[in-house]
């Protein structure tokens, strides 16, 4: 008896529910009721983690799933289907494979006596949600509010936000000076700074200010992109200095020793091309030997 005790013990601890992480704050989150009972909620935003692409949360009481708006379009694509499979009786040990992909799968199983959507990460330990008729109906009623909040966030958000990091990690290059440059004590300094200050002197009057949204969840990015800036900077001075520097003595000392050998190096040898004659060898040229030279002369002397 006491080692069947043992066996369901250990079944138990290999079985038991292991809570997954929390989803990840969004930028300018937009939210939208499924149910309130359930307390099942979608959520639109730009995802810091996902390089500030839009991204939908399905969350409820104690799991979510992260999923990207072209998945979404592929439950749309298939809600006749899933609608059709999810209004029938109930069957027990029946499931059915609605979508699988390399990230996320699409199935059907009976919980409670009734057809339930099960949509899955395969990338995300834990993260698994089940959708029922309602649930199902009510997305499916959001579809066009959705994509317009997915096409709004992607077209006019993301820009201003990925402007807003560049304009304050450029004033925080210009403006401070740490004594120790970490990526650590820059996130911290990014989280300290005056938001109304930022917000006012360094992005502007502007409808969309997302200044304090990114000193709690993007402090990071803002410290990343102050820290490449401060790189792009040394470097462009490390080659300035290197076209613009005087010479070394070094350098100097290199080109008068060249000079110096080139000096002393035997005269290459004369050409084979052009053969030198010497000044003795030549005939003497005198007036009196006419236009033609002194052999000409010979041979009109010479005939009878």
């Amino acid at each position: 008896m006491a080692g069947s005790i043992e066996n369901m013990s250990a079944v138990y601890k290999k079985y038991s529910y292991v809570p997954p992480s929390p989803p990840t704050k969004l930028i300018d989150s937009s939210n939208f009721l499924l149910d309130f009972s359930s307390r099942k909620f979608l959520n639109i935003g730009l995802d810091p983690a996902d390089k500030f692409n839009t991204v939908i949360h399905i969350i409820t009481p104690s799991r979510f799933v992260n999923i990207s708006p072209d998945f979404l379009k592929r439950i749309y694509r298939l809600m006749g289907n899933i609608l059709s499979f999810i209004l029938d009786q109930p069957q027990k040990y029946k499931r059915n494979l609605f979508l699988d992909s390399d990230s996320m799968s699409i199935s059907s199983m009976v919980y409670q006596g009734e057809n339930m959507l099960v949509i899955e990460s395969k990338i995300q330990d834990g993260c698994r949600i089940l959708l029922n008729r309602s649930d199902l109906l009510q997305l499916q009623y959001l579809e066009w509010t959705i994509f317009e909040t997915v096409e709004r966030k992607t077209k006019i958000i993301k820009p201003l936000v990925i402007q807003q990091i560049n304009q304050i990690a450029a004033y925080l290059k210009s403006s401070v000076e740490l004594a120790s440059r970490s990526l650590e004590e820059m996130t911290n300094h990014v989280k300290s700074i005056n938001n109304v200050f930022i917000s006012s002197h360094v992005i502007g009057i502007t409808d969309y200010n997302f200044t304090s949204e990114l000193q709690l969840y993007a402090a990071n990015h803002i410290a990343q992109r102050w820290m490449e800036e401060l790189e792009k900077d040394e470097e462009y001075s490390e080659e300035c200095s290197k076209v613009f520097s005087p010479p070394t003595f070094y350098s100097l000392f290199d080109q008068e020793s060249q000079s110096v050998i080139s000096s002393l190096s035997p005269p290459s040898p004369p050409s084979t091309q052009s053969q030198f004659v010497p000044i003795w060898s030549r005939a003497a040229a005198d007036e009196n030997d006419g236009p033609y030279g002194p052999q000409y002369t010979k041979l009109l002397v010479s005939k009878p």
